[in-house]
């Protein structure tokens, strides 16, 4: 538990004041009921006498529940959530139109988009990110299905892939107020950020380019290629950023190993699945890979991205637990003091 006001500690020093303050009286009371005894019978007896050092202890509890909230308490609060952007990064590429896959390796990679997003959980939003020659975002988040499998249906091939570029604009509609530039990524993934701020926290943290490896947010980002890049940033500078900032990448490879022989802008070439680039990606930011889309890839998929979409972790201010909590040791003290005392006693 951190506290937002440690500057506040002195608050403190109010619990044992007050209770040698309350000594002190009850000092004077006891010098004054010996001196009178039929001044107070009732109080002087065993039972009275047990009930009011009760009463005390639940106010001293209920003074320093409050000195502990005037520190503003915060806590790392695992919840339950559903709130999370799932980035959908397509490569668009010419080589996207290669037969090594039946049909076609785009219509797999389109078939598994719009799969997705029938399986896409409630409260969950997702966004389109295209691959090309640039990166380019052909759908900003949003929960309304219809409306990310028209963009989907939408989107057509074109040359060059900057697969790079189009991870770093994902994260940067992740993070919409961390300034990423995915054209300085070229530079080194430090590049891509803002200056550091050490008195950054949470998600502050995050953008301010420290590493949150190990500590992942619920938002992902979900990457349909050939693993083949032709421009742009090195993909794996991209990954190294995302893990950065906490976000898994899952790669989905579509595609053979023995690849295609295609002719591209008047070139002959030979298209082929760069798995291992894929796998090193989605290892670098603890995300999982897949290739040959397949029903049950698919649904390895599903299961691993509700799995993450359902817990979060979160620093949270408590100070209103501990506001509630003395309020109710104060009443509950009340209400005893009227019972027994038939007046607010300590």
């Amino acid at each position: 538990m951190n506290f937002l006001w440690p500057d506040a500690v002195m608050a403190a020093a109010l619990v044992p004041a007050f209770l040698a303050f309350y000594l002190l009286i009850e000092r004077r009371h006891r010098r004054v009921v010996l001196r009178h005894p039929g001044l107070n019978p009732a109080g002087s007896r065993t039972s009275a006498v047990s009930r009011r050092w009760l009463l005390l202890g639940m106010f001293l509890i209920s003074l320093t529940t409050l000195a502990i909230a005037l520190l503003r308490p915060s806590a790392l609060i695992t919840e339950l959530t559903r709130h999370a952007t799932i980035m959908l990064v397509m490569d668009v590429s010419a080589s996207m139109g290669a037969k090594d896959v039946q049909p076609d390796r785009w219509s797999v990679a389109r078939a598994a988009a719009r799969s997705l997003v029938d399986r896409l959980p409630d409260g969950v939003r997702m966004g389109i990110v295209t691959a090309g020659g640039n990166a380019v975002t052909a759908l900003d988040p949003t929960g309304r299905r219809e409306e990310i499998l028209a963009a989907i249906d939408r989107i057509e091939l074109q040359q060059g892939t900057a697969i790079g570029s189009a991870l770093a604009l994902a994260l940067a509609v992740i993070f919409p107020d961390a300034s990423i530039d995915p054209s300085a990524l070229i530079f080194g993934r430090d590049a891509a950020l803002p200056p550091r701020n050490p008195e950054s926290q949470g998600r502050g943290a995050a953008t301010a380019g420290h590493s949150l490896a190990g500590s992942h947010r619920p938002d992902a980002i979900v990457l349909i290629t050939d693993g083949q890049t032709t421009s742009g940033p090195d993909p794996m500078e991209a990954a190294r950023l995302a893990a950065d900032l906490g976000v898994r990448v899952h790669t989905i490879g579509v595609g053979t190993a023995a690849g295609e022989l295609m002719r591209i802008d008047g070139w002959s070439m030979r298209v082929r699945l760069d798995e291992a680039l894929l796998k090193r990606m989605a290892a670098t930011t603890r995300g999982e890979h897949f290739v040959a889309v397949t029903p049950e890839n698919l649904e390895r998929i599903y299961r691993s991205l509700s799995a993450q979409l359902v817990i979060e972790q979160r620093r949270t201010e408590i100070t209103a637990v501990f506001c509630i909590a003395a309020a109710v040791l104060t009443l509950v003290s009340t209400a005893l003091s009227m019972l027994w005392f038939k007046r607010v006693l300590l």
